[in-house]
């Protein structure tokens, strides 16, 4: 097993909310140069967090160029333990969550600029998001990000109009300062103390949509329906939910002409058929055209991205005993209608952690994790979405890669 007590003493410094981050010098923010580090003819690229959800996590970059695959490390340091990854406008978007297990969070987000002309991967810009909120995904709109907070109590300071915890902060990406707080309090299930556990989100024609998982207060069991939250963005105002007939959001995407919603519900990861799967909402109704239980997908739900024509999902089963993962890649067309026009893409394997459609192409992280072998073999492979076949060479992070973020 690989020790890591020096970097987790230092880190142990600024975890779980200890103390905030202060605003870094936004010095030359907007000296962009793309060709820096970079191949020439790149083609395909990604950058890619990974982590061992022990020590500080890894900034690489990826890309696939003249039939071959490159991967780089960052060289960024000090990143917490876990964390997803955005890329808008050439730069990157480090938003640092993690309230569980071994992870080490720094609520905070770190703006990066990979192409700064002088040193590549300089941080721009770093503001705290409340400590111990757990941020979980962001939105980049002009100068303003939207976040949304799986802990949101855990700062006081965090208080929406409505007098409760903000499930979503708006912050200016210039400044730092949070402009506005979102409750979905008043939707939730009244079960106690309404924890609507924002997560992932997307954003369709000026509305934020965002998954509230309104697990149940005391032990955060999904005993509700999930529910997709709905955020005006130019009026800034919630225009309240979508109620789920899954439970446990997880995954969200939309179709190019953002007319449906596609989400993945995890449940309780057996697979049971009753609450998770694979659920299709249309926007205009705000009502469920298509639910898949998951039995039918012969596994639990996570991830989802979505192509020009297809999109793709992450099946994945465990043993309980083992605590052994594997997965499979599942697609189907935009216009999902039953569960016949779903297809296996890549049958099970090792467990994914990752993965993103990007230029008729999909990049896949992947790990083997068990309890006799512990987190290890962290790769990566690019496939060719037509084909089937890989592309280039597997790439070997230290350690799995967790999020992806591609061209925006």
């Amino acid at each position: 097993m690989k020790k890591y007590i020096s970097i987790l003493i230092c880190l142990g410094l600024i975890s779980c909310g200890q103390i905030n981050y202060t605003t870094a010098q936004n010095d030359n923010a907007d000296e962009v140069d793309p060709s820096i580090n970079l191949s020439e003819n790149a083609i395909n690229e990604i950058f890619v967090f990974a982590t061992d959800y022990a020590s500080s996590g890894q900034v690489y970059r990826a890309f696939y160029t003249d039939g071959e695959t490159t991967l780089e490390n960052s060289g960024l340091t000090l990143l917490g333990t876990e964390a997803k990854i955005k890329r808008y406008n050439d730069l990157l978007y480090i938003l640092h969550a993690g309230a569980g297990f071994n992870s080490i969070s720094t609520d905070n987000l770190q703006i990066v600029n990979p192409y700064y002309a002088n040193t590549p991967f300089k941080t721009v810009s770093q503001f705290s998001t409340g400590n111990g909120t757990n941020p979980q995904d962001v939105i980049i709109e002009d100068d303003k990000a939207f976040m949304s907070l799986f802990n949101p109590a855990n700062d006081p300071n965090n208080v929406a109009e409505n007098g409760y915890p903000a499930d979503v902060i708006e912050m200016s990406t210039t400044t730092g300062i949070i402009t506005h707080r979102y409750s979905f309090h008043d939707f939730l299930e009244d079960d106690g103390d309404r924890n609507a556990h924002a997560a992932n989100m997307i954003e369709v024609n000026d509305i934020l949509y965002v998954c509230l998982q309104d697990l149940e207060s005391n032990t955060f069991a999904p005993t509700a329906p999930g529910k997709i939250g709905m955020i005006d963005v130019t009026n800034h105002s919630i225009l309240g939910v979508i109620t789920l007939e899954s439970r446990n959001p997880y995954g969200l995407t939309a179709n190019s002409e953002g007319t449906k919603i596609y989400i993945t519900a995890t449940h309780d990861y057996t697979y049971s058929g009753t609450y998770g799967g694979l659920e299709v909402v249309d926007i205009a109704t705000k009502t469920t055209d298509l639910f898949i239980p998951d039995d039918l997908l012969e596994g639990y739900v996570e991830r989802i991205s979505m192509g020009n024509d297809h999109a793709f999902i992450i099946v994945s089963q465990y043993d309980l005993e083992t605590f052994s993962f594997q997965s499979k890649i599942m697609r189907f067309p935009a216009d999902l209608e039953d569960i016949n026009d779903i297809s296996e893409f890549k049958s099970y394997g090792t467990d994914i952690r990752a993965f993103m459609y990007q230029d008729d192409s999909l990049w896949v992280s992947y790990r083997v994790i068990s309890t006799t072998e512990g987190d290890s073999n962290a790769n990566i492979k690019l496939f060719d979405v037509t084909t089937g076949e890989q592309l280039g060479e597997t790439l070997y992070p230290v350690v799995a890669g967790v999020s992806i973020a591609g061209n925006d």
